[in-house]
């Protein structure tokens, strides 16, 4: 008996009901439900063959594409953990996860293949198997063999070994991945997330959304996030509806993409909203079938130029991406209000000693649902301190009205928000104090009309030191991803500190002009 809440059941059960129906458009092309579980169940016999099997763990580091996809479903089908990695990343990041996670399969492309089979050739030994997706340009780009690396096959090779079906039992209490997230203590810590919040936050998603079988849901977030897996693709299962796949979000390609896909509706982050609105206004703005997204604010500029609606939101990726959304397409909206929790969740407003506070008071947001991570991989300090008592704790902050709708005030500790982007402040800070010239370092966010917030650092050179901004940005390149590197860097002979030695960032934060000092963007001419 099937269980509906894993999320090969369920999605093979849609594409059942729904084989011809068209599922994923990507780059002009359609896929039909029926064809990606087809290919998808071919992979998983493959996989079974070569010795995946349930509880392994297969790290992803890839751009979005259909056999992305396929991949994921193939890998979850078996009982095997999903580690999505952010496409990407540095060296040190991907070693990071790779090592912590156990991972031992791993599912990339050429590109990243032949990049790791460099610098990283011993780290890349330490797998069983590598399975290669198709380049969507130019096919399979093998990397150069190596005697001393893991045994390399294709997705399409997978698929020919005509490996028996595997007869695995999946629920959805069995865990589908670890998805990690940038964390406070400055290393990302893996969530542990449940089959069934796949499954149900497609659902209750869909219900408010009220999508049907002929909508289309845009998906321009990566699927190595929640934001895309969970709160665009599940949606979109669940009411088997088609899905609008970019490799990475395109400006250039994004109305073309919606005008020829037909896409109705899905998530924008205000990043996205903010750079779709940089072109020059034209007749045409409205002229699209898109009628309605949402996102964590309600930018009225964004809907008032393309005559589309808004509708605010709130979760995390601990939290299966299931937490908050506006009931209703005309609730009444005010400044900062991100809905009503979904589905059987629960919210309450907490004060620093954990003590439940009245409506209206700012505190610390917890969740509760039956879908919330199991718990971070390999790290029960973090975990008891986040999961207490059937709550998530999630350190960000807001209040609850008299109405039970919660209004999202910031973040509790310092973490920055950059284009969707979580980035820790410590990690960054960590990785310019390793720098020989430096002493020390703290990392804020500043306001950014285009990317919510960007990363500034302020640096303490050694005494004697030259060190110029442009080297610490080449350091920051080789080491973390490019959305984690500052942007704006400021040489300051010391950091305001407390009587203990805390470093207070409430001054820094405080400083009247913030972008008065050295900017990349001035260097590089170009975001980033």
């Amino acid at each position: 008996m099937r269980d509906r809440d894993s999320a090969w059941d369920w999605m093979s059960a849609q594409a059942e009901r729904s084989p011809e129906r068209r599922f994923i458009f990507f780059e002009g092309r359609w896929l039909t439900y029926g064809d990606v579980v087809t290919r998808a169940d071919a992979v998983a016999g493959g996989l079974s063959k070569v010795g995946v099997a349930k509880g392994d763990r297969v790290a992803f580091l890839a751009g979005n594409s259909p056999d992305y996809f396929v991949a994921f479903l193939a890998v979850v089908r078996l009982g095997a953990l999903f580690v999505p990695i952010i496409d990407g990343s540095k060296a040190p990041e991907i070693e990071y996860v790779f090592t912590h996670s156990g991972s031992t399969f791993l599912v990339t492309d050429a590109t990243q293949l032949a990049e790791l089979s460099g610098a990283n050739a011993e780290l890349l030994g330490g797998f069983r198997r590598v399975f290669l997706l198709p380049d969507p340009d130019t096919g399979y780009q093998r990397a150069p063999a190596s005697a001393d690396g893991p045994q390399c096959l294709t997705l399409d090779e997978l698929a020919h070994l005509d490996g028996p079906r595997p007869d695995v039992v999946v629920s959805g209490d069995d865990d589908l991945g670890i998805f990690y997230t940038s964390g406070t203590t400055g290393k990302p810590k893996g969530a542990v997330l449940p089959h069934r919040g796949f499954a149900a936050a497609g659902r209750l998603m869909a219900e408010q959304l009220q999508y049907r079988e002929d909508d289309v849901v845009l998906c321009v977030l990566p699927l190595f996030h929640v934001g895309g897996l969970h709160y665009c693709v599940a949606p979109a299962i669940a009411a088997r509806s088609g899905v609008m796949l970019q490799r990475k979000f395109s400006v250039t390609r994004f109305w073309r993409d919606v005008d020829e896909s037909g896409a109705t509706g899905g998530l924008l982050m205000p990043a996205h909203m903010a750079m779709l609105l940089t072109p020059p206004p034209a007749p045409d703005d409205r002229s699209h079938p898109l009628k309605l997204v949402c996102s964590h604010y309600r930018d009225t500029k964004f809907s008032g130029r393309f005559g589309v609606d808004i509708a605010t939101t709130w979760a995390l990726s601990e939290g299966s991406g299931i937490g908050t959304f506006t009931r209703r397409l005309y609730d009444r909206y005010e400044e900062k209000l991100v809905g009503w929790p979904l589905g059987d969740g629960k919210l309450k407003i907490v004060d620093a000693s954990g003590e439940e506070l009245p409506p209206d008071s700012v505190g610390e947001i917890c969740i509760q649902h039956d879908s919330l991570m199991r718990g971070y991989w390999r790290d029960p300090e973090q975990t008891t301190l986040t999961l207490r008592d059937g709550w998530l704790h999630t350190l960000d902050a807001g209040r609850l009205d008299s109405e039970g709708r919660l209004f999202f005030e910031g973040r509790v500790k310092n973490m920055i928000k950059r284009s969707g982007e979580n980035v820790a402040a410590e990690e960054v800070q960590n990785v310019i104090t390793s720098h020989p010239a430096t002493v020390e370092c703290a990392v804020i966010g500043v306001p950014d009309p285009i990317r919510t917030e960007e990363v500034k650092a302020f640096v303490v050179r050694t005494a004697g030191s030259e060190l110029e901004p442009e080297e610490i940005v080449r350091w920051c390149e080789e080491r973390l991803s490019s959305f984690k590197v500052p942007r704006y860097i400021h040489f300051v002979g010391q950091l305001p500190k407390s009587t203990t030695g805390k470093v207070q960032l409430f001054k820094l934060r405080a400083l009247p002009d913030q972008t008065a000092c050295w900017d990349r963007l001035s260097v590089d001419g170009a975001r980033h």
